[in-house]
């Protein structure tokens, strides 16, 4: 205030400040069967100043449970006016919250019920802001009734949550109101609940597994429980089963786990018994049962158990569905020494045949599927049992035997398994006789050397050997190596060659390679490496054997990678000799080797061909290439079939025909040489008794003598004609004529020389 004179009077009048209070309220209404519960949460603003107390007015019929909130210290209720005070602890100002639980009375039994929703309305407030949400359970169905709504309107933010327990969101609502102490919030929201009959469906998931007596039926029934609950189920089961079912609540996703109370069949109806299961309440959602029996197969009467039977196999029937609301597979299984006959499509009443990955209600195996969505269904099996086949007990995945055969008339051998065995303690395995065993070893474990008992004889030529393969097991991989010497005395006691017997270790015995019926071991590849001295050489390929080409180096890699048994048993003369590598599928108990000696071989294939060719050499070429032609095609020919034969052949003619060829190449040089000396030496004494003739001719002999023998004697370069006897061959003898010589005195030197001279030529030209 400002004055100029102090000719006034100011009067102050005071009150106690007022506190100014707000609320948010959110109240939850969900329905029960027999009551309808309220939670109502309350968010006071106090500002200016503090309060002690909170004031509410419950609606008429809400029953106060409880009161929980922020420095709460006792409350009080008066039935007749309806007034909740809560009392603070102290004075408190800002944000405090405020929780009352409450119910009312509903019957849920009724078709329907009107009643109004209770809203809590707090007093002493400015402003109130509020949201009120409904749940139900599926089987209420809430009808509001807009025209009758006072103060309140339809919630759509979408902010509240869709689901109490198994009630559902039914509806959900806002209002805002500014109260005062003269007008007191006006809100009414009533509506009427409609109950909705329980709605029942199910699926059927049944599996027929049929086995060597019986066919074992398991269905597992699942009820789908919508809208109202309900505690009672019925299934029927097939009289012709002639015993009590199984019948025991199982585990489904989304459903409770709630024990049977009791379970009581009725009387027989057109071949079926229905079964009542009561639970201990009622139950929504899906609700599981596993029904099972037996079914048997072969009756007491029947003696061939090889029969084929019929089984008629008929599905547990979910009753008391709404429209027959069905859906169920079928998948069919069986043991594996048994066969099953279906019926064709024209006689499957109520079932659709689909592939078994189409399944969704049962494991996407077995042997046939069916679907089908009607009741009841019935599937008719005929059941066909195999006749059982013994298994083998031993499986050798790669067996390795090396054998080092010496001179001397002993061969060092190595043998290793690469198995699996089902044998347990003892494991059998044949050796030839008179065979000296040394080191046996199971993996890397050294064990004794023990020949079986009489109970287990061998064939003859054979002994019959038992390794202990204690500690092994029937599904791992093991190795079993055995270091033995054996005797061949007359193995290279021919000198030029033959084809000798080696025994090979046999696990399991002789008799499981022989393809009998008690077959009780199998060895799928087996490769063999023979080692020979130098001066011997096998050759062509045993029976049930394949020559390889493979390096006996690399039969460690081939047989373990990692040779944890390469230094097992060492094995002498593995780096001296000729090693010939043999491959083998299937297993063999011994293994024919042809030898041959080296120098004996090459000289008795190489000494005849160089005397053929010899032969040869006094015939022309046509004849020889013919020869040749022949030869090379007789050899393609045994090549196709003994290949590994006919090239050790070849290399041990390689001497014969390298000598051959050298000397029809040597016959050919020295004959084109003499050809070529006799038409030289021809040409050149022709010259020199032409040159003479014309020296010694007397220049003054009459013309008669010149003309006859310039007419005998031929022009220079002419040749001499066949008609005159003479040789187109410039070098031949004949081609020197006698010419008469004046001189008497020379003419025995002459004539003397043009005969030689002649004769030589006639000599040079005969040859």
């Amino acid at each position: 205030y400002k004055y100029f004179s102090p000719r006034f009077d100011l009067r102050v009048s005071y009150e106690p400040v007022q506190p100014r209070v707000t609320v948010d309220q959110v109240t939850r209404l969900v329905f029960r069967d027999d009551e309808l519960r309220s939670l109502a949460k309350l968010k006071y603003t106090v500002e200016r100043a503090g309060v002690f107390e909170w004031k509410l007015v419950l609606p008429v019929g809400l029953v106060l449970d409880g009161v929980t909130g922020d420095g709460y210290k006792e409350h009080t209720f008066d039935k007749q006016t309806r007034l909740l005070t809560v009392v603070l602890a102290q004075r408190r100002q800002g944000v405090l919250n405020l929780t009352i639980n409450a119910h009312q009375a509903f019957d849920g039994e009724a078709e329907t019920f009107d009643v109004s929703l209770p809203v809590i309305e707090p007093r002493g407030v400015v402003r109130e802001n509020g949201t009120v949400t409904v749940y139900a359970p599926d089987a209420f169905e809430v009808i509001t009734d807009e025209e009758k709504l006072t103060g309140i309107q339809p919630d759509r933010s979408g902010a509240t949550g869709r689901s109490v327990g198994r009630a559902r969101l039914a509806s959900a609502w806002q209002y805002t109101a500014y109260p005062t102490q003269d007008a007191n919030r006006k809100l009414a929201l009533p509506v009427t609940t409609r109950r909705r009959p329980t709605r029942l469906s199910a699926t059927v998931g049944t599996t027929a597994n049929a086995k060597q007596q019986v066919v074992e039926v398991d269905s597992k029934v699942i009820f789908t429980v919508e809208y109202a609950g309900t505690d009672t189920f019925r299934i029927q089961v097939p009289e012709s089963i002639g015993q009590e079912p199984q019948i025991v609540t199982s585990r489904v996703a989304g459903g409770a786990s709630v024990p049977i109370r009791e379970k009581t069949s009725g009387e027989v109806e057109d071949g079926w018994v229905t079964w009542t299961i009561v639970m201990q309440q009622e139950m929504t959602g899906p609700v599981a049962f596993d029904v099972s029996w037996d079914l048997k197969t072969a009756g007491e009467e029947d003696s061939d158990p090889m029969a084929n039977r019929q089984v008629l196999v008929q599905l547990p029937r979910a009753m008391d569905l709404d429209n027959q609301n069905i859906t169920g597979e079928v998948v069919v299984k069986k043991d594996d020494a048994l066969g099953i006959d279906l019926p064709d499509d024209g006689e499957l009443d109520g079932l659709e045949l689909i592939d078994v990955r189409e399944l969704k209600l049962l494991p996407t195996n077995g042997s046939a599927a069916f679907r089908f969505h009607v009741q009841p269904v019935s599937l008719e099996v005929t059941v066909r049992k195999f006749e059982s086949e013994k298994v083998v007990e031993t499986v050798v995945s790669r067996a390795l035997v090396e054998m080092v055969i010496n001179k001397n008339g002993t061969a060092s051998a190595r043998a290793r398994f690469r198995l699996k065995s089902s044998q347990r303690q003892r494991l059998r395995v044949d050796l030839p006789n008179l065979a000296n065993v040394s080191d046996v070893f199971v993996d890397l474990r050294r064990v004794p050397v023990e020949k079986s008992g009489d109970d287990e004889t061998a064939l003859e030529g054979w002994t019959a050997y038992s390794i202990n393969v204690a500690g092994t097991r029937a599904d791992e991989e093991f190795f079993l190596s055995i270091r033995y010497d054996l005797p061949q005395e007359n193995f290279f006691a021919s000198w030029f060659g033959s084809t000798e017997t080696i025994n090979l270790p046999v696990v399991g015995g002789v008799e499981s390679e022989s393809g009998s019926d008690g077959k009780t071991s199998v060895t799928q590849e087996l490769k063999t490496a023979v080692f020979v001295p130098e001066e011997y050489k096998l050759v062509g390929v045993p029976d049930h054997f394949v020559v390889l080409s493979r390096h006996h180096g690399n039969l460690e890699s081939w047989f373990d990678k990692q040779k944890r048994t390469s230094s097992l048993g060492h094995l002498p003369g593995r780096d001296r000799g000729h090693a010939t590598v043999y491959g083998n599928l299937g297993g063999a108990a011994a293994l024919s080797a042809t030898w041959w000696e080296t120098s004996s071989m090459t000289a008795g294939i190489s000494i005849p061909i160089f005397a053929i060719g010899c032969v040869l050499l006094w015939t022309p070429w046509s004849n020889r290439l013919s020869v040749v032609l022949v030869a090379m095609f007789v050899v393609s020919l045994l090549s196709l079939s003994y290949a590994d034969s006919v090239a050790e052949a070849l290399s041990a003619a390689r001497w014969g025909i390298g000598f051959g060829v050298a000397a029809w190449m040597l016959a050919a040089v020295v004959g084109f040489q003499r050809s070529v000396g006799s038409k030289v030496a021809g040409v050149v004494s022709n010259t020199l008794a032409r040159n003479k003739v014309e020296v010694d001719r007397v220049p003054e002999a009459d013309g008669e003598l010149d003309s006859a023998a310039a007419g005998d004697l031929p022009a220079e370069g002419e040749p001499v004609s066949d008609e005159d006897g003479g040789d187109t061959d410039p070098g031949s003898g004949d081609a020197v004529v006698e010419a008469p010589d004046p001189s008497p005195d020379s003419t025995d030197d002459d004539d003397s020389g043009t005969e030689d001279s002649g004769d030589a030529g006639l000599l040079e030209s005969d040859s």
